[in-house]
């Protein structure tokens, strides 16, 4: 049975593909996506959100986020993939409106039964949730990518942005899944693999051509998967290593970062530590085969 999930994502390139993989895996139904300020603007990550959507087909609300982070930072933050976000790749105009953050209050507090929630962006507005909403009572888990277990100080883009959102965030006592950037560039996409995606469909012939403007800083010339990673592990746990783990932000020459410290003893937040890449692969070609 396929499990309810929100989206909140700043969709470039990373948050596109991984929107893509929650699309088509039976076991996830989205049932709302939150736009967040990222590389680009709210504006621009709502329209390149409900251009991903139309390309395949799909008719999911769309909410507005707040356009200005929840705090402030010193990251610089890199202004790469193209104009708009996605490497340049040009979309019709999306018909689809988007509705506001005030209706996704509205639309949260209806909710029936618990959700997961799925973040791949910075947690701006996942804090303004939690101080609006009692969320405990709302969320089964929240499923984020952050951090990273090789570099203890690297400044993790979605915590780095915005870390006075995380603070919040980490305070909340709910069920936490953490997936480091570390998995993201294990099981990152080769040339073999960025080829072979174009000779699939359409939809891969998209996601070609916004890879050409995707650069990572230890991948280097191949493609990063990092969001990716994160939809693969809400539905296939079983192709992971896991440790509990105690969090926190802390804060190099300005920056926030994200500390671990694993745990022996049960915790509220497990970090994932292997990834099965072979199956990840195939998992991910065959998502996108099922599109145009």
């Amino acid at each position: 049975m396929a499990k309810d999930v929100i989206l909140f994502l700043d969709t470039g390139i990373d948050d596109a593909t991984a929107l893509l993989l929650a699309l088509a895996d039976k076991n996830i139904n989205v049932k709302a996506i939150v736009a967040t300020r990222g590389n680009v603007s709210t504006k621009q990550v709502t329209v390149n959100t409900l251009s991903i959507l139309e390309f395949v087909g799909k008719d999911v609300p769309v909410f507005v986020g707040s356009k200005h982070f929840y705090g402030k930072t010193k990251f610089e933050i890199w202004k790469g993939h193209g104009k708009n976000g996605v490497g340049d790749y040009q979309f019709p105009k999306p018909k689809q409106k988007p509705k506001s953050f005030k209706e996704f209050i509205k639309f949260f507090n209806a909710l029936e039964k618990k959700v997961n929630i799925l973040v791949t962006c910075p947690l701006t507005n996942l804090a303004y949730l939690f101080k609006k909403v009692n969320v405990e009572d709302k969320i089964e888990a929240l499923y984020l990518q952050n951090g990273m277990l090789e570099d203890p100080n690297y400044k993790s883009f979605n915590i780095a942005c915005d870390p006075s959102a995380a603070e919040v965030v980490f305070k909340i006592p709910i069920k936490t899944i953490l997936c480091p950037s570390d998995m993201g560039h294990r099981a990152y996409l080769n040339k073999t693999d960025v080829k072979k995606l174009k000779s699939l469909n359409k939809t891969g012939e998209m996601l070609e051509f916004m890879y050409r403007s995707y650069h990572d800083r230890v991948c280097q010339n191949n493609v990063a998967t990092h969001d990716s990673c994160l939809i693969y592990a809400f539905t296939h746990k079983e192709q992971f290593a896991w440790e509990y783990a105690d969090v926190k932000i802390d804060y190099v020459d300005k920056i926030g970062v994200l500390h671990f410290k694993m745990a022996k003893q049960k915790r509220n937040t497990k970090i994932c530590t292997e990834i099965n890449i072979k199956e990840f692969k195939n998992y991910f070609f065959s998502a996108i085969k099922t599109f145009k």
